[in-house]
């Protein structure tokens, strides 16, 4: 190995290290952790894996599957350290999966395995969000190392059995442990191999481990049932060519281990497990994770026999790296510590518990993993981010099409007798608009993340006296003079709308719009 490759290696770890500090500092914005934080707590207090829903009122009781695990785990982090200790294991997991991709690299040299696996973290960076799924990515790394090491030293693979119970009780992509296990142990049948057959015992034995944990079978049922909500969920729609152009770090990763597999034979399991990532990565966006996670490692060994005699490696070994902090940067994210509370309703919850509202509510379905976790016993939501595990299909349908046609809203509202509501209301989007044409609903909190609406006429009748006169959170500033005879109450408005969210830009135009 010569010296500028080592050097270059030591450079891509550093690169690799400050990628890592990246993504430990995002700040905790995803929909779905306050809702797994509020099952953990749930757990906790009751002593018990909480199969039936309490958090909604529209399917109280319903049974569903728990990774009850990854959520007290989560929630004890949260009681112990406060969001900080949430970022700091965001940080460990990272640089586990990094130490990972890395070892599973073999017998590469170090600094092409660690540029690589610099690569393979970059691809996967849009999705590290602390939530159960961070479990997975170590899991899967750990699986296909148990693999790897296996292939080289043809010992070990017993200990698939313990990891695949531990994966089953932390998250449900533990669904794909067996298929590769099994995978593994036809490879070796097909090639003859020695030892095949307590390969394919160990191979066997994962299948009833998968089933050790709350989840039991509908840790298979689930994963086959995705596909019914992903025209609801973004993450869950297939990945199109246009998508792809997000990610940049994956399409490279794909292309350089298929330029791999031209350059040097591959295995007939490598040749399979990368036909499977690349099927799996095209089936959902949030498959594409666990696809660079497969990739990286069997692309550096394969170009490794190249890299070591090119010129021009040690750049790119230096280039990987040194790309992971700044690629991982900008994909949206706020940074610094804590809850994103420009994304999650913070100021609308408190507002929340301050005036009380009475009776059902209407709720924005990403807010509800939030508002349960604040306000969980005082406030069951209509609906939240458990969608597979909770809620049906055709009512998530209802819901989708309540935000923006009145007739569905309305059939929602009589059935479940809506008296307040919480909605997304940050400039420039268009949610939850039949609430805000109907007259019947006044608007009492606005911020730039939320709304909070009350029905003028029922039991929060007080509350709505108190709230806006004009404003709806779909109203932008009025660019020019405005009448006299509405001046009096654009001016109430932005009062209100300012001591609300004082450092909003939007309430600052409504203060001077109404001068």
């Amino acid at each position: 190995m010569s010296r500028a490759l080592r050097l270059a290696g030591v450079i891509a770890l550093l690169g690799l290290g400050a990628g890592v500090i990246v993504a430990a500092a995002r700040q905790l914005g995803d929909f779905d952790l306050p809702w797994h934080l509020a099952l953990g707590r749930r757990a906790i207090v009751e002593h018990a894996v909480p199969f039936a829903d309490d958090f909604s009122y529209t399917f109280r009781g319903a049974r569903s599957g728990s990774e009850v695990a990854a959520d007290v785990f989560l929630y004890l982090l949260t009681r112990v350290g406060g969001p900080m200790a949430l970022q700091i294991f965001a940080g460990v997991v990272v640089a586990a999966l990094a130490a990972l991709l890395v070892l599973r690299a073999r017998p590469a040299p170090w600094p092409i395995a660690v540029g690589f696996a610099a690569l393979g973290v970059t691809a996967a960076g849009p999705w590290f969000v602390v939530r159960p799924a961070l479990f997975s990515f170590v899991a899967l790394a750990a699986f296909l190392f148990v693999i790897d090491r296996h292939r080289r030293l043809a010992r070990g693979l017993w200990w698939l059995v313990p990891l695949q119970i531990v994966w089953s009780n932390l998250h449900g992509f533990a669904a794909l442990g067996p298929p590769l296990a099994i995978g593994y142990a036809a490879s070796l049948l097909v090639t003859r191999a020695p030892g095949r057959a307590r390969v394919a015992l160990v191979a066997a034995a994962t299948l009833p481990a998968s089933l050790a944990s709350p989840f039991g079978l509908d840790l298979y049922r689930n994963a086959l049932a995705v596909h019914e909500y992903a025209r609801f969920i973004t993450e869950w729609t297939p990945t199109t060519p246009s998508l792809l152009l997000h990610d940049l770090p994956l399409v490279l990763l794909g292309l350089l281990t298929l330029a791999g597999f031209l350059l040097r034979r591959p295995t007939l399991f490598d040749v399979a497990l990368v036909a499977g990532a690349l099927v799996f990565g095209a089936l959902a966006i949030r498959l594409l994770p666990l696809t660079a996670i497969v990739l990286a490692p069997i692309a550096a060994r394969q170009l490794a026999p190249l890299l070591e005699r090119a010129r021009a490696a040690p750049l790119l070994v230096a280039a990987l790296g040194l790309a992971t902090a700044p690629a991982l940067a900008p994909t949206g994210f706020q940074y610094g510590a804590g809850f994103d509370r420009g994304n999650l309703p913070d100021g609308a919850t408190r507002f929340l518990a301050a005036s009380r509202p009475a009776g059902a509510m209407w709720n924005f379905l990403p807010f509800g993993g939030w508002l349960v976790w604040q306000r969980y016993p005082d406030v069951r939501v209509f609906i939240d981010g458990r969608t597979n595990r909770v809620f049906p299909p055709a009512f998530i349908e209802r819901y989708a099409r309540s935000e923006h046609d009145a007739g569905v809203f309305a059939a929602l509202a009589t059935e479940y007798d809506f008296q307040w509501a919480v909605v997304r209301a940050r400039p420039g989007e268009h949610f939850s608009e039949p609430i805000a044409r109907d007259p019947r609903w006044t608007m009492v909190y606005l911020d730039d993340c939320a709304a909070v609406y009350v029905r003028k006429d029922g039991p929060n009748h007080a509350l709505a006296e108190r709230g806006y006169l004009l404003l709806r959170h779909l109203t932008t500033p009025p660019a020019g003079p405005v009448a006299p005879k509405l001046q009096l109450a654009l001016r109430h408005d932005a009062a209100l709308a300012l001591a609300q969210d004082p450092r909003s830009p939007r309430a600052r135009a409504l203060v001077e719009a109404a001068r």
